[in-house]
C-alpha cells in the first residue's frame, strides 16, 4: 500500500471539527473525474492550468506537500489527452 499512497495527516487545524490529527493515506499524484464528454475540456483545461499556475501559492499557503507535487509527470496508465497536453504546454511558459 505505501508504494502507491503515502503517508498523511488530517489536521485539527484544518478540521476544528475534529478532536485530534488524523493519520491518513493520501493519494500523491491523482487527478480523477468522470467528465469523459469532449464538451468538458475547458473545464479540465482551465482546472489544470489553474493548478500548475499557482503551484507556488499553494506551497506556500497549504504546506510543502505541494511543493513535492510533480505535475509533469504524465505517465499514468490512463490520462486525457487535454489534461497531458495542457500540462505539457503551462510548463514550457
Amino acid at each position: 500500500m505505501e508504494d502507491m499512497y503515502a503517508h498523511s495527516v488530517i489536521t485539527k487545524k484544518d478540521y476544528p471539527w475534529i478532536e485530534e490529527d488524523i493519520h491518513a493515506f493520501s493519494v500523491p499524484r491523482a487527478l480523477i473525474t468522470n467528465l469523459t464528454d469532449e464538451k468538458y475540456n475547458p473545464i479540465i483545461e482551465n482546472f489544470v492550468k489553474i493548478m500548475v499556475l499557482n503551484k507556488p501559492y499553494l506551497g506556500k499557503t497549504y504546506g510543502e506537500y505541494w511543493d513535492k507535487i510533480d505535475f509533469g509527470y504524465t505517465s499514468f496508465k490512463k490520462i486525457s489527452k487535454v489534461a497531458k497536453d495542457t500540462v505539457s504546454k503551462t510548463l514550457e511558459r
